[in-house]
């Protein structure tokens, strides 16, 4: 080089041929940054080729990069680089050194985003596994959610470098295995060092140098990784309605862990299920969703496993027939090719209610509701009494609950009916009462049940809701498959009773029951809500507005708790009293 282009780095290696080159990382004028514009950019790659017998050589590029390293294998002679890709980040870019000296550009790594601090590029002559990277990065790891208090973590991660000889030859492309994690320093360590080599069951040994900041001792560890062929399914579930004799959809979260890419997955639901071949291209470290439409069974009450057959592909790049990939996959030993199954099984946990106005009668007229009178709801199985006769200017409501449900009621299943300001169960109308419709209330031909509210005063004109909401016997909210008909409006007329039914409350301000009332407090994954008033409801909201659980409180009852879905704010309430909780 010369004095206004200093050397910032470099590396060194042999071909297999006896040519030795070396990978220079050279610095740019102060002048080429200010033209570039990238104070980030300032170094680029040259290569130093030297022939036994003949004179040495130096080819400039107009590569950037740092941190040059070089290898030499069967494959060929492969080298990277630190470069900052599109986004701004910070990867490191392969190149293979073609016998001239010159560099063919292969690609960043995709480590843009795992602030990388440093790397190993390694190499060995297994031709199933011949080149692979092993760096060094600091992660975040939160130990408070409430605060977003963590503290950083230095991790030592390995990967193999798949389809490098082949991106060389243009027939293919270059690609991460899914990585593995080496090593991490514990609190209050830090790695000072560490090297790699891929061993011969293709997998990679790394070395790591533990550094102790405060007393200034260290200790070196060994560590390996393997790099089998697997999958595994994150997620599953079904995704459409299901009506029985009829098809519905299920899908499969897919999750690459393996060493190469994926062309084809078979999905099949359940045992007797039909397979269903998906062409796609899942690389290693991603997850593709996958779904298929089956013909209804009963076994859904029960719960059907997926099952997923993966068929590996070392070049995505190169197209091939099913029936090839079948083929190999069917060779492979089984550790490389695995079934995967779900940890647990596809069952159908939602319900079905359809909620339509029967009628809406004022007590005492010349419309008074005798039992049994209305011929539409005949199906509807017996209609309920009431402990007592109201008196005259009730408002009688009647709503027929039809159980469209795919699957029978789940044991302690519960199906609460009240009326609401919103058709969304947000806000519930204190002058009613609620009717709970346990599973024996149906009726088991029609599947029908009969909610009947008595409501006394209706101190204005107003349009409410009948929503109907199913509970398991925790209080938790089964998913009903259509919302649009479990809630249908009815309009009530203003009266001039100032009678409220027995046990219905009038709502009071959340500050004239501040130290009254129920008690919200954290345990552990859960919630437990305590001093609860027998007969009353607790509804607990996201902050959305979304009803997660709803609870009527029995008698000898003053605690219940509650398992939400992820921590956040959540919104307590039995109308006496309305409580914002974090958990």
């Amino acid at each position: 080089m010369d004095n206004d282009h200093p050397i910032a780095d470099y590396a060194v290696a042999m071909g297999q041929d006896g040519t030795a080159f070396a990978l220079l990382s050279v610095m740019r004028t102060e002048k080429e940054i200010n033209r570039i514009g990238n104070d980030l950019d300032n170094s680029f790659l040259a290569t130093l080729v030297y022939k036994d017998g003949e004179p040495s050589y130096t080819m400039y590029t107009d590569c950037s990069g740092s941190r040059p390293q070089i290898v030499s294998c069967s494959a060929g002679v492969f080298a990277a680089a630190t470069d900052i890709d599109q986004n701004g980040n910070a990867d490191i870019r392969l190149y293979n050194i073609i016998g001239d000296g010159s560099l063919q550009d292969l690609g960043f790594l995709g480590l843009g985003q795992r602030s990388v601090l440093d790397y190993r590029l390694i190499t060995s002559d297994n031709a199933d596994a011949p080149l692979a990277v092993v760096w060094k990065e600091v992660r975040k790891h939160v130990t408070d959610r409430a605060t977003g208090a963590f503290e950083a973590k230095t991790q030592i991660y390995a990967a193999l470098i798949r389809g490098a000889a082949d991106a060389a030859a243009d027939n293919g492309m270059v690609y991460l295995s899914a990585s593995r994690l080496i090593a991490e320093a514990p609190a209050g360590l830090d790695i000072a060092g560490f090297d790699g080599y891929i061993n011969a069951d293709g997998g990679v040994t790394a070395a790591v140098t533990i550094f102790d900041i405060a007393t200034g001792g260290a200790n070196i560890v060994e560590n390996s990784a393997t790099f089998d062929n697997v999958v595994s399914i994150e997620r599953a579930g079904i995704d459409t309605a299901v009506e029985k004799n009829k098809d519905f959809g299920y899908f499969v979260t897919v999750y690459n862990n393996g060493r190469d890419a994926i062309d084809y997955i078979d999905i099949k639901l359940g045992d007797e299920g039909v397979k269903r071949t998906v062409s796609t291209t899942l690389f290693p470290g991603n997850s593709v969703d996958l779904s298929d439409m089956v013909l209804y069974t009963a076994d859904l009450e029960k719960g059907l496993v997926p099952y997923i057959t993966p068929h590996f592909t070392s070049n995505p790049a190169v197209e091939r027939p099913y029936k090839v990939a079948a083929s190999k996959t069917a060779r492979a030993p089984r550790h490389r090719s695995p079934v995967s199954t779900s940890e647990t099984p596809i069952t159908l946990n939602v319900v079905d209610m359809v909620v339509s106005p029967l009628s809406v009668r004022v007590l005492g007229d010349d419309k008074d509701f005798e039992p049994g009178e209305i011929g539409e709801c005949e199906d509807a199985g017996e209609i309920p009494e009431l402990d007592k006769t109201e008196e005259d200017g009730f408002t009688n409501v009647l709503f027929a609950v039809s159980n469209n449900s795919p699957v029978a009621l789940g044991s302690g299943y519960n199906t609460n009916v009240a009326l609401y300001l919103d058709p969304n169960g947000t806000a519930p109308y204190k002058y009613a009462h609620e009717v709970n419709l346990a599973a024996s209330d149906f009726d088991r031909d029609s599947g029908m049940a009969v909610a009947r509210f008595d409501i006394g005063a209706v101190p204005e004109d107003i349009m409410v809701y009948a929503v109907a909401v199913t509970t398991d016997a925790m209080g938790n909210v089964v998913p009903d498959q259509n919302y649009r008909d479990n809630a249908v409006e009815v309009f009530l007329y203003k009266n001039d009773i100032t009678t409220i039914p027995d046990g219905v409350d009038d709502i009071t301000k959340d500050e004239d029951v501040a130290d009254a009332g129920f008690v919200v407090a954290n345990d552990g994954d859960a919630v437990v809500v305590s001093n609860l008033t027998p007969g009353s409801t607790l509804r607990v909201y996201g902050i959305n507005g979304v009803l997660y659980n709803l609870f009527s409180v029995p008698e000898n009852c003053s605690e219940h708790r509650v398992t939400l879905p992820a921590k956040g704010v959540y919104i307590f309430t039995d109308t006496a009293k309305t409580v914002k909780f974090r958990h």
